[in-house]
């Protein structure tokens, strides 16, 4: 009995240990950044439903209703207070328990995967409009670190899909301002040349080594700088870039040195 008795004691001390490691905001993020690698391509009404209940009743009947097993991998992918990630962590304190808030940035990739294989109507778009809208949304964090923008957009027409080209834009300047130093400088223009538009976002930030240049549209990848300089990024807004252009076979070039900023340039077929 005293055996078993300390065996439950033991249980329950893990349990509270993996719970104390999230028990935080900052700290569920930062679980979150190390354990999870690839994000859910779906995220249905039930999981949405059930992450707004506040009654812990029903969760503890659905742990109880579990499997058995000594060392289980857990994912709670809408994690809200944490209530339910804690009770798995507590009926399975040998396994290995995740849980996840749903990003913006995670759901935008997923929409932008679904419609690669369906993809939606496209329409001619005013990409100088789109990217002063943008700015307007952006300037608020801008102005708070003293962050100024630079612009030069001649009217160019593009072909895509409204928010695609939005997301696009957004990842792009919003990346420029995040990792800009305070009292730096953001440009980005908008040119056409021989049936060609150029949509360009130029900073004056930590900038990117060269042998790190090509893994910056991984899902997930950042630099130690760039993790140092922005400890709230997801890791996904140039993975959703990547995405965009794919589907609209836009060219993209980046160029960037250590403390010397980063640019990049996007090359599009001007709409008739």
């Amino acid at each position: 009995m005293l055996k078993k008795l300390a065996a439950i004691k033991d249980r329950f001390k893990r349990a509270r240990t993996i719970a104390g490691e999230i028990d935080t905001p900052e700290k569920k993020r930062t679980f979150n950044r190390q354990h999870f690698a690839v994000s859910a391509t779906r995220y249905d009404l039930a999981t949405r439903a059930m992450s707004l209940g506040r009654d812990r009743s029903w969760k503890k009947q659905l742990i109880a209703a579990l499997p058995q097993g000594r060392m289980p991998n857990c994912l709670d992918l809408a994690t809200g207070s944490g209530d339910l990630t804690f009770l798995l962590a507590q009926a399975y304190p040998e396994g290995r328990v995740i849980g996840l808030d749903l990003t913006t940035e995670m759901l935008q990739l997923a929409n932008l995967e679904s419609s690669s294989q369906q993809p939606a109507q496209s329409t001619v778009l005013n990409a100088d409009d789109l990217l002063r809208t943008v700015i307007q949304q952006i300037s608020p964090t801008a102005e708070k670190r003293s962050i100024r923008f630079v612009s030069d957009l001649e009217p160019v027409r593009v072909r895509g899909v409204h928010d695609h080209l939005m997301m696009l834009f957004e990842n792009l300047i919003s990346n420029a301002v995040n990792y800009s130093h305070p009292g730096g400088c953001v440009v980005v223009s908008a040119h056409q040349d021989n049936g060609c538009a150029t949509i360009s976002v130029i900073d004056e930030g930590i900038g990117i080594e060269a042998e790190k240049l090509p893994l910056v549209f991984e899902q997930y990848y950042r630099t130690k700088a760039a993790a140092a300089h922005n400890k709230e990024s997801s890791g996904l807004g140039l993975a959703i870039v990547l995405q965009i252009v794919r589907l609209y076979g836009i060219r993209v070039c980046v160029h960037s040195a250590p403390h010397a900023g980063t640019r990049f340039d996007l090359y599009f077929e001007i709409a008739s």
